[in-house]
């Protein structure tokens, strides 16, 4: 499945993982540039980061670390149509939700708040059905196909009342966003 802007949750951990083993911290200006790649899903965002993350390289190699082995790029370089699978970005979140080698509890925390703090408009998908009280951090992506349809994917964290959950639900095919959207909410 193409990604769409789910990917920038992987753009982000790389970026924040970068900074770890430089043992350095996000600039102000990374940080405001995170932000907006990730709670209004900025495409301007995405690319800087991206370029700063080296490319499909730099996202490429982290993805290895973190045992994504089934997520190809783009070779023209366009991060939304990095190939993934569902099992790849739960991999993703296993390394952003759960203990981690490849991220800090505080870089979790940090793009998890982000991922928290999604735009109303782009907030649908895996918080589908959730109770008050339940801690959601999601992305989501969107993409028209030409010729296939809408791509439409949710991935997210879940947490709360004793439970969590890790989920990634990618569609394809959809002959709207909104009829995308609808299917997985």
């Amino acid at each position: 499945e193409d990604t769409a802007s789910i990917v920038k949750a992987s753009i982000l951990a790389t970026l924040l993982h970068r900074a770890q083993v430089a043992r350095r911290s996000l600039t102000a200006n990374q940080r405001r540039i995170a932000r907006g790649m990730i709670e209004a899903s900025d495409n301007n965002d995405a690319t800087a980061l991206w370029n700063e993350d080296d490319g499909s390289r730099g996202v490429g190699g982290f993805l290895r670390l973190a045992g994504l082995t089934q997520t190809t790029f783009d070779p023209g370089g366009a991060w939304g149509y990095t190939r993934t699978t569902p099992l790849d970005q739960v991999r993703l979140l296993r390394t952003l939700a759960l203990p981690s080698r490849l991220l800090s509890r505080s870089a979790q925390e940090y793009q998890l708040g982000l991922m928290s703090h999604v735009i109303p408009f782009d907030y649908w998908g895996v918080p589908a059905g959730v109770p008050a009280g339940v801690h959601v951090a999601i992305k989501n992506g969107w993409l028209p196909v030409p010729g296939l349809g809408w791509q439409i994917n949710s991935i997210g964290d879940i947490d709360g009342f004793g439970e969590h959950y890790l989920i990634a639900v990618m569609t394809n095919g959809n002959p709207s966003e909104g009829y995308g959207i609808d299917t997985i909410a």
